[in-house]
């Protein structure tokens, strides 16, 4: 509620991802646009997954981009055998390239109708 009259909040990754859910659902843009900002700036190896999941689930295409980005240098950086992560990462960045592509397909098409 404070974030609806001072317009500021204070958050963290798990409370991000919980008011994504919410600003989504109340249609609260300026409120999805700060969680948004914030797991942009806060991309980690360790949480990309989660993030990610969060973002398909609610058809965020700037934060998915952003995710790509993160995604795609870190496995451009890293050893293959360095982690389980980097499977990880790598089979996430895999499906959302897929996911991405066709997302943007949809729009072109309902922009040209």
């Amino acid at each position: 509620m404070d974030f609806i009259y001072c317009k500021e909040i204070e958050l963290s990754e798990t409370l991000a991802l919980n008011l994504l859910e919410l600003s989504d659902k109340f249609m609260i843009s300026n409120l999805r646009e700060k969680c948004e900002e914030y797991l942009t700036s806060n991309l980690k190896p360790e949480n990309l997954y989660d993030i990610a999941k969060v973002a398909e689930r609610f058809d965020r295409l700037p934060l998915l981009e952003s995710i790509l980005q993160f995604g795609q240098e870190f496995l451009s950086r890293t050893e293959k055998s360095d982690s389980n992560l980097y499977s990880i990462i790598s089979e996430t960045i895999q499906s959302l390239e897929k996911k991405c592509v066709q997302k943007s397909i949809n729009l072109e098409k309902l922009s040209q109708s």
